[in-house]
């Protein structure tokens, strides 16, 4: 009572007043009212061991509790040990707190030992012989414990993991920083604040991805690619070696190149006889804008304050893809924070995006339409086509700057502008090939780069053609119309308000009214893509155009539009001279046998239409 009373409050006010803070510890962990109970018991042993008669069973009571008292002396003492060690540096290298969990229950091993001696009024050794018997038993029980306590050894000698490195384990879904490293779990605390607890001598039996190494060496790789469009890569004129020897970061690389190389071989415009073309496949000397984008990268990144320059740079090709050629850059930036790192690469990316046209070099588009302004019911898509090529059309003008009136295009060989009913129309005169896209504004028309146009065809305002399409002979392109890159629309075939997205074929006399096609459909010839419903009598005497019943993919029933034709998944496949019903759905990958009537309903994905 003495002690707790006048001893412990003294000391408590004293320890406050102390500069050091490791005594603050042991009033933290409650050390001397600890140490107060065990010299209180002592004296109430040593009292009972005075007495002649004192009963056996209150001894043996006593010292149990003494003992447990030790117990609860040393799990704070270990717990004091362990504050006063993260106090330096070396405790976020070295964590101990598994070693002083594993030492808390050696001390209970011994406790509860020295407790059943003391009871049974035994030798501890005879009862620790005892207990080597049943060593497998305990083995057993306390394996995961055995196992965590290798882990933690492991961890230990081999500087795997720290306090403060941040680590990915995705078979626990934690992406995060290590905020404590016991006998059992590591706690990580996830990017999103988020605690994720991963068993300790688990972790090191799934994919541990640990970043402490890019944080002490200043370094982060970044690995991104570059797609550039096939058709812009092009040999260097004569005249454009002067140019772009010009810029800083070329002169040395082009200086260089020219002493190799004769004029002759360099000159591109020296005729275009067979011998030319075999001396310039044989010497190979000819420089691309595509190697001149290359050494720049190079250069710059060299010369980027926040790159590493002792580390490696690599500006290389990947395999050609009908995506374009995949410039493949490796480099790495002395920012290792996530936000920092993020925004250093977007800003050099989006610097090198921008610079790329300065060597002639284009990126090609996305393959698909992303259809992003076109949303809603299947059957409301096909009405918002012309809204979706004025966007587009408006999109490259204000990107390139570059547009004629029909008025302002003069009538050539190739092409002529026709006026029908008060409206434009473009008639082609000769096939050619459109080597430069063609927007004429008041139209709406937009014909992309590559695309070929063959005699007869029609096509009429509001229509975006894309690239490395073929228009063929007379296709009539009725407006509203969107056509994705690598398109066919053939012979004779005649399109209205529909999109084919990408690499889509309607090669001989089809007809595709209010429709909507994915990519790699191919249409066989005389398909007839329907888009109005049977009217009677007295609905055509009064103009009348009934909205018709459109069957989802759950069966359940919709009014639609007056018109609507179908909506065509990617990869299908029709034969010759079928028919689809207006208000098909027809999922990706299907195919319809030839003179087929496919009638009006869902279909699902892959399926086989016979009859």
């Amino acid at each position: 009572m003495f002690v707790c009373r006048v001893v412990n409050p003294r000391l408590h006010k004293l320890m406050l007043k102390s500069q050091v803070k490791w005594d603050n510890f042991i009033l933290e962990e409650r050390i001397p009212q600890a140490l107060s109970l065990i010299i209180s018991s002592a004296l109430v042993i040593g009292f009972f061991e005075d007495l002649t008669y004192s009963p056996e069973w209150i001894k043996r009571l006593l010292m149990i509790w003494l003992l447990a008292l030790f117990m609860v002396l040393g799990g704070r003492l270990i717990n004091f040990l362990i504050r006063i060690y993260n106090m330096y540096p070396l405790s976020k290298k070295k964590p101990v707190k598994n070693l002083g969990q594993l030492m808390k229950i050696g001390l209970a091993f011994i406790i509860v030992i020295l407790g059943v001696s003391v009871l049974s009024g035994k030798s501890p050794l005879l009862i620790l012989s005892g207990i080597g018997a049943v060593s497998a038993f305990i083995a057993f029980i306390f394996k995961d414990t055995l196992l965590a306590f290798i882990a933690g050894l492991q961890v230990a000698a081999m500087d795997m993991i720290r306090i403060g490195d941040w680590v990915e384990v995705p078979q626990y879904s934690a992406n995060g920083q290590i905020i404590e490293i016991s006998l059992y779990t590591i706690k990580i605390e996830n990017w999103d604040k988020s605690i994720s607890f991963v068993p300790l001598n688990k972790a090191f039996e799934t994919n541990v991805k640990n970043w402490r190494y890019i944080q002490e060496t200043g370094g982060r790789k970044v690995k991104k690619l570059l797609f550039i469009d096939i058709s812009s890569v092009h040999f260097l004129k004569e005249e454009d070696y002067e140019v772009y020897r010009q810029e800083p970061a070329l002169q040395d690389y082009i200086t260089a190149h020219l002493k190799k190389n004769t004029p002759s071989v360099l000159n591109t415009d020296a005729g275009n006889t067979e011998d030319n073309k075999i001396s310039r496949i044989r010497y190979n000397k000819q420089l691309t804008n595509l190697a001149l984008f290359r050494v720049y990268i190079r250069h710059y990144l060299k010369q980027h304050p926040d790159t590493r320059k002792d580390l490696s740079i690599v500006v290389a090709q990947s395999d050609t893809s009908d995506t374009g050629i995949p410039l493949e850059i490796h480099f790495f930036l002395t920012a290792s924070e996530w936000d920092m790192f993020e925004n250093i690469q977007a800003e050099i990316f989006e610097y090198l995006i921008s610079v790329a046209p300065e060597f002639g070099l284009t990126f090609p588009e996305n393959r698909e339409w992303d259809f992003i302004s076109l949303s809603g019911t299947p059957w409301e898509i096909p009405g918002q086509i012309r809204s979706e090529v004025i966007r587009r059309c408006r999109s490259h003008e204000q990107l390139t700057g570059k547009h004629i009136n029909s008025t302002q295009l003069q009538n050539t060989d190739n092409y002529k502008i026709d006026i029908c009913a008060g409206e434009a129309e473009l008639v082609v005169l000769k096939s050619f090939v459109r080597t430069e896209p063609l927007f004429i504004a008041d139209m709406h028309l937009y014909i992309g780069k590559n695309t070929k146009l063959e005699f007869g065809a029609l096509i009429r305002p509001y229509t975006y053609i894309g690239n490395y399409c073929e228009i063929r002979q007379g296709a009539y392109l009725r407006g509203n119309i969107l056509v994705g890159d690598r398109c066919v629309v053939g012979h004779t075939t005649e399109i209205k308000n529909s999109a084919l997205i990408y690499h889509t074929e309607a090669g001989h006399f089809n007809y595709i009214g209010d429709t909507v096609i994915g990519s790699y459909v191919n249409l066989g010839a005389g398909t007839v893509i329907s888009n109005l419903n049977f009217r009677t009598l007295e609905q055509k005497k009064r103009g009348e155009f009934p909205p018709m019943t459109i069957q989802d993919k759950d069966g359940n029933a919709h009014k639609g539009t007056a018109k609507f034709g179908s909506l065509i998944g990617d990869g299908c496949e029709t034969g010759c001279n079928s028919v689809l019903a207006p208000g098909t759905l027809l999922g990706r990958e299907s195919a319809v046998y030839p003179c087929v009537f496919v009638r009006r309903k869902y279909y699902p994905p892959k399926s086989v239409i016979r009859k």
